[in-house]
């Protein structure tokens, strides 16, 4: 409700639109078609909201929620950050959003308002990467987890008046910056029982709330973990390398599969997806192809993955699918079932694709 009550904004104002020839695909740039490579800003990371009603993407040092049934931007939040924002993320109630960047702030903002109603001040080093709502036992969402390049994962306490201190921080525990994380439940709209984070040392560790359990897992001689996702029945989690995509079994620390094949010469950050159903591993890779790979496939340890050439222009940010498999609706719709994706990029776009 909250966010039906903002001043809605065409989305096509601050980035105008265009239709590929192959796909439905709608485009939103945030600078014009006469702006100069230079003059492109970075749109860092977009996610669908629980539902799946709306989005939230960051670029620059503002977050912007945006309906993209609608070409509509909700509202801009800026003012807070004093450096590039990196991740930002939705409660499920969409009272509030939360966002970090480089300043190595924790920020939460109200949506109907647009102001900062907490910033939590704590992380050192380079910044922030990571931020996460958590889900209570009654549905709740007064815990806020975050990670970044001080090597430590921390959790804020919304209902706290303690806006420099964690209310838990596990600290020293990685050796290198931690890149990201993925919650039980997430998925599935459980209560988050365990965080699991992974970091550039090569480790990804997952912290047991409820037993004050620690695993840890190395993949693949140390190389660097950039992105974890859980399935959703959080039984499996997707690691993402920069060469390498290994599905884990995350009792055992098996790897099942892996998954190769995209570009990632210059080394970028990088970040795989399921779809909604797990079939698929999507990943958009550092020369703007974004690369599927089948889970179920016999074929899929020997051959390259299907590919969507030329989707952005430059390096693939994030990737995202709508939480559930129906479509939006409309004409050519039909009914029908599929998937519907997001993805941003190092050359400005935000693109919806069904």
């Amino acid at each position: 409700d909250d966010l039906r009550k903002t001043n809605m904004t065409p989305w096509s104002s601050i980035v105008p639109t265009s239709v590929s020839q192959t796909l439905t695909l709608r485009e939103r740039v945030s600078h014009s078609s006469s702006s100069s490579t230079a003059q492109v800003q970075v749109v860092n990371k977009i996610r669908f909201n629980h539902t799946g009603e709306y989005a939230v993407t960051c670029k620059n040092r503002a977050v912007f929620l945006v309906n993209p049934k609608t070409d509509v931007c909700l509202k801009t939040y800026e003012g807070a950050h004093a450096r590039e924002v990196r991740d930002c993320v939705s409660s499920r109630d969409n009272s509030k959003l939360a966002s970090v960047g480089g300043d190595k702030g924790v920020f939460v903002w109200d949506v109907k308002t647009g102001q900062t109603v907490r910033r939590f001040i704590g992380h050192d080093a380079f910044g922030v990467n990571c931020v996460k709502f958590l889900l209570g036992a009654s549905n709740e969402e007064s815990v806020i987890v975050s990670c970044g390049f001080d090597r430590c994962v921390k959790f804020w306490d919304l209902r706290s008046n303690r806006q420099h201190e964690a209310m838990e921080t596990v600290g020293s525990q990685f050796s290198d910056a931690a890149m990201d994380l993925t919650l039980s439940g997430g998925r599935g709209g459980g209560k988050t029982n365990e965080v699991t984070a992974c970091s550039i040392d090569g480790t990804v560790r997952t912290f047991d709330i409820r037993k004050g359990e620690l695993r840890v897992d190395t993949l693949f001689g140390q190389q660097p973990v950039t992105a974890v996702e859980n399935s959703a029945d959080d039984r499996l989690v997707l690691a993402t390398l920069p060469k390498t995509v290994a599905l884990m079994d995350k009792t055992t620390g098996e790897v099942l599969q892996t998954f190769s094949g995209f570009n990632n010469d210059q080394n970028v950050v990088l970040r795989a997806t399921f779809t909604p159903d797990d079939r698929y591993v999507v990943l958009g890779d550092a020369v703007g192809d974004i690369c599927i790979w089948d889970v179920l496939s016999n074929e899929t340890l020997n051959s390259q993955p299907q590919r969507i050439p030329n989707a952005h222009a430059k390096s693939i940010s994030n990737v995202c699918f709508h939480p559930s498999e129906a479509s939006f609706g409309g004409k050519g719709g039909g009914g029908r079932k599929k998937h519907l994706m997001l993805s941003c990029a190092a050359d400005g776009f935000a693109k919806f694709w069904s």
